[in-house]
């Protein structure tokens, strides 16, 4: 079929469209959730902003942001190890984050459905060891060029 084969659409009366202001909520713990009410959208997008730039990371720890993003998704005290990742992509959510110089974030993007029975409830605290996150510091460090070196502790970094 080509396109010449397609009948032109009907145009209606054009309607005026805005993107809707955030209802806006604060936590007992301070933080503030921004909801946009957007009818007939099943994807939930979530995103946690940290106002902590990579200019705010101290000289001689650079990488810690990034190092605490690579570590987000590596486990949970309710789904260690590997089973937190699992969890992320058996449900066909996205999971990303990023460190840039206004700020550092991380956000996921789910179907609704799925949103209340994988998103919610406890267990959300990091899972993991020291180890693991000397692992990662050190990775982070050949990223940044460091040879594997890195200038603090991990304990110290965070």
């Amino acid at each position: 079929m080509s396109y010449h084969q397609i009948s032109r659409p009907e145009l209606g009366i054009r309607r005026e469209w805005q993107f809707p202001l955030p209802q806006m909520r604060t936590l007992d713990n301070g933080m503030t959730i921004w909801a946009y009410q957007l009818p007939g959208q099943y994807v939930l997008s979530m995103e946690l902003v940290f106002d902590v730039a990579l200019s705010d990371e101290p000289t001689g720890h650079e990488g810690v942001a990034t190092l605490a993003l690579r570590c987000s998704d590596e486990g949970t005290v309710a789904h260690p190890g590997n089973a937190l990742a699992e969890r992320i992509e058996s449900i066909g959510a996205e999971y990303d984050g990023g460190a840039a110089r206004w700020a550092t974030r991380c956000g996921i993007d789910v179907a609704a459905p799925y949103a209340d029975r994988n998103c919610s409830g406890g267990g959300w605290g990091p899972g993991l060891s020291v180890e693991q996150v000397d692992e990662d510091l050190v990775g982070v460090a050949g990223l940044l060029g460091g040879g594997g070196q890195v200038g603090a502790q991990p304990e110290e970094a965070l």
